[in-house]
């Protein structure tokens, strides 16, 4: 019985599971590391064989750190790191690094990087630099760590904590800034008001020009009418077209035409001569 306890203790000792996310090494007894890259799953072993698991996916790291910026400010800053091993140079990293590579090279890299980016930057201009800063730091982050078979992630720069004194001077720095926009955007809308206005005058005073333009034409045209009738009038009012409108008159109660003359005389129904017309006499006494 104690040696078939003893067979199954060895043979559950003599398997290994890598989980999800990871990657695995083997780990020889006096024959050193395995070139070839495990991947997740159960591996059975001898006893004397281990498998060293390492992180396949992205790790992030959040520091704390004391900066002095290029005005003499000391600031508390976090910010975070995210590394991750090549996992095609697995072997190599081993050899050089090991597990503890964030340890061993990332972190001083991080912290120095930070440091010596953000001693070129004025306090104040931290806020609306912040991802010029990143930048800046990752790519010092990325020289330093370079040929250490590491994946670089993104780099950010998530608290900083000012002086009191600080605080109160950037949040009256951007009130300033906000009023400029306000007033801009205000003399922005003045000026379209203004616009708009004008536009509407010219309109107003264009329809006004074609209106009175219109009324002359039609004041000309009504005229020149007139004017056309009248004189057509005078062409066909003949004495004995007058005598006739007279003559079919209702209001007339009276007409006198002497002898050997061609004039007529209509009374209207008053008894006064209403329609006078003189013509030509065919012959003079």
């Amino acid at each position: 019985m104690g040696r078939l306890l003893l067979l199954v203790s060895l043979v559950a000792g003599c398997a290994t599971r890598i989980p999800a996310g990871q990657v695995g090494l083997w780990s020889f007894a006096g024959a050193g590391i395995g070139h070839e890259v495990l991947s997740e799953g159960l591996y059975w072993h001898m006893p004397w064989t281990d498998v060293l698991t390492f992180p396949a996916q992205w790790n992030e790291y959040e520091e704390k750190m004391h900066v002095l910026t290029q005005d003499d400010v000391h600031l508390e800053v976090q910010a975070g790191i995210a590394i991750r091993p090549n996992t095609k140079e697995l072997y190599d990293l081993q050899k050089d690094l090991g597990i503890k590579y964030y340890d061993t090279v990332v972190q001083s890299a991080f912290f120095t990087a930070t440091r010596t980016v953000l001693a070129h930057y004025n306090m104040t201009d931290l806020p609306e630099n912040s991802e010029k800063i990143e930048a800046e730091i990752r790519e010092h982050v990325e020289q330093r760590i370079a040929g250490h078979h590491l994946e670089l992630g993104r780099i950010a720069l998530q608290h900083i904590d000012y002086p009191p004194t600080v605080q109160a001077a950037i949040e009256q720095r951007l009130v300033v800034q906000q009023q400029e926009v306000q007033k801009e955007s205000e003399i922005k809308i003045a000026a379209q008001q203004a616009q708009i206005a004008k536009i509407n005058a010219d309109s107003a005073k264009e329809t006004a020009q074609i209106a009175a333009s219109s009324d002359a034409e039609a004041d000309k045209t009504r005229a020149e009418g007139e004017a056309k009738a009248q004189e057509m009038l005078g062409k066909t009012l003949t004495p004995l077209l007058v005598q006739l409108r007279a003559l079919t008159n209702p209001t007339t109660k009276l007409v006198f035409v002497p002898e050997g003359r061609q004039l007529s005389v209509v009374l209207g129904s008053d008894g006064a001569p209403s329609v006078a017309a003189a013509a030509a006499v065919a012959g003079k006494h």
